[in-house]
């Protein structure tokens, strides 16, 4: 009998193979799946195979016999199949701004009166004021360079003029 005390026990065919016999009577090995070589006691790395057994978005670790696939960071599923992770579900950018969705993480693009990385600050409204110039020609120049400077700096939403801006006659 070709195969007697060669099936499952550790021997011929290992304990991952069972023994057959072809129909000249030679014994051979049938490897369980994850198993090759002539006794089949070689693993197979799966995780060697293209295209892999996991998800592109999912690692893939060799096992005895097997292999084990497990989602990236930002990623949720059983590792064949991998979703992003919704990190806008809990709506971190409040009601003031519009969550953006990313791998792991999200950006908010906040609407135009508020700001922060949530949105959740009020944008402060800036005033710049001046007052009782220019009364002369010499005020007028300073206060074109001022004005001049104001504009390049755009740290002010508006420009208030308080008082006059002529001398007293």
């Amino acid at each position: 009998v070709p195969c007697l005390g060669r099936t499952g026990d550790g021997g011929v065919c290992s304990n991952h193979g069972e023994c057959f016999a072809d129909q000249n009577g030679k014994a051979f090995c049938q490897c369980e799946e994850g198993y090759e070589g002539g006794a089949c006691s070689e693993d197979i790395d799966e995780c060697l195979g293209s295209p892999s057994p996991c998800s592109s978005d999912a690692l893939c670790t060799n096992t005895w016999g097997g292999y084990a696939c497990t989602c990236d960071v930002g990623y949720e599923g059983d590792g064949q199949v991998c979703t992003n992770i919704d990190d806008c579900e809990t709506a971190p950018c409040g009601e003031h701004g519009t969550c953006i969705d990313g791998i792991d993480n999200f950006d908010c693009v906040c609407n135009d009166d508020h700001e922060g990385a949530l949105c959740q600050s009020p944008k402060k409204l800036l005033f710049a004021v001046y007052a009782d110039t220019p009364y002369n020609s010499v005020q007028e120049l300073a206060l074109e360079g001022h004005i001049t400077q104001m504009n390049q700096a755009a740290t002010s939403h508006f420009v208030i003029h308080l008082g006059d801006i002529k001398g007293g006659y």
